[in-house]
């Protein structure tokens, strides 16, 4: 059934509805835009700059009106490699054996990689 019949049919109905959005269509949505809830952010990622139109948190705390932002930009990839594979065991001499063996590898060497391949 059609979005629209279904909502034409709550509508005589009288159910109370409300369409729910793909996550897609947030960023263009006018009553997000308008009441603060999409926030732009920008950071870094593998040696480039991206920046992204993200829906904020949708609470308020007690009379502040300010949404949540962003306080630090993601993780690049791989970049708590060795922290994570402590947290889940592994001894120092396993870590090595995964870095040499190119299973895991730093992205130092992941943003090397890519400036030559760029030159």
């Amino acid at each position: 059934m059609p979005l629209q019949e279904i909502l034409e049919r709550s509508e005589a109905a009288a159910i109370p509805y409300a369409p729910v959005g793909h996550p897609d269509e947030l960023v263009h949505d006018p009553h997000l835009a308008a009441n603060g809830g999409l926030i732009d952010v920008a950071w870094s990622a593998l040696g480039r700059q991206v920046s992204a139109c993200l829906p904020g948190l949708p609470m308020e705390f007690g009379d502040c009106r300010h949404r949540t932002v962003l306080r630090r930009q993601p993780p690049d990839i791989s970049e708590h490699a060795k922290e994570v594979l402590v947290e889940a065991g592994y001894g120092a001499d396993e870590i090595a054996q995964l870095f040499e063996a190119g299973i895991v590898r730093a992205i130092v060497e992941k943003q090397a990689e890519q400036k030559i391949s760029r030159a």
